[in-house]
């Protein structure tokens, strides 16, 4: 099964919508989940019409921040059972029966929001299946490997994701491609990069 998630940053501009429409055509993806769309249910109604997907469900931005759009295909009978401001949940069951949560998700850069979102996914998690997977942008690093320029990785600036991954026991289920998924676009001294995106799942 393969999906996209993209922190598109907006669907402002008719060049998004191009993009991400031609992305949709170009994949063979089952699923897609779109992250900082600062949109409403209409505009991603009408970006996912004439698209594979025949399901959308959708977190509408808050004063033109934020906004979440999970599309998906019918194939993948998927159920949605959480919704909220940075989490979209579904519930599944694989071909060998085994019942699955996966947890969209899009953690809010604003250091003072984050203990409330990893507290909401924490419940979130543990009222489900045993059987899990969290994939989205999570704002954040486990270790310096993770990070290039700017400050250094703390204990302390960087603990909500460490103390999640430890509590729950999660997996970082890895990656191919790119070090770094995200890059704050400055020259020199001034730039710095990190690995914001991931997928974390159970042991199960």
């Amino acid at each position: 099964m393969s999906l996209v998630l993209w922190n598109c940053r907006g669907l402002g501009k008719a060049s998004a919508v191009r993009d991400l429409k031609c992305l949709i055509r170009k994949s063979s993806s089952l699923g897609l989940f779109l992250m900082e769309t600062k949109s409403d249910k209409m505009k991603m109604t009408k970006v996912a019409r004439g698209s594979s997907f025949d399901n959308l469900e959708v977190v509408e931005a808050t004063r033109r921040a934020g906004g979440l759009a999970l599309f998906w295909s019918s194939v993948l009978n998927w159920k949605v059972v959480h919704k909220s401001r940075w989490i979209i949940g579904i519930l599944y069951v694989t071909p060998t029966r085994v019942v699955c949560n996966c947890w969209f998700c899009h953690c809010p850069a604003e250091r003072a929001l984050r203990k409330l979102f990893w507290t909401k996914l924490s419940v979130a998690i543990r009222s489900e299946s045993e059987t899990w997977c969290c994939v989205g942008d999570f704002n954040d690093v486990v270790s310096q490997d993770e990070k290039m320029g700017a400050r250094w990785v703390t204990s302390k600036a960087n603990f909500f994701l460490r103390a999640f991954i430890t509590d729950v026991g999660a997996l970082d289920l890895g990656y191919s491609g790119p070090t770094f998924t995200w890059c704050n676009g400055r020259e020199g001294i001034d730039n710095f990069s990190e690995r914001l995106n991931r997928v974390l799942a159970s042991p199960e």
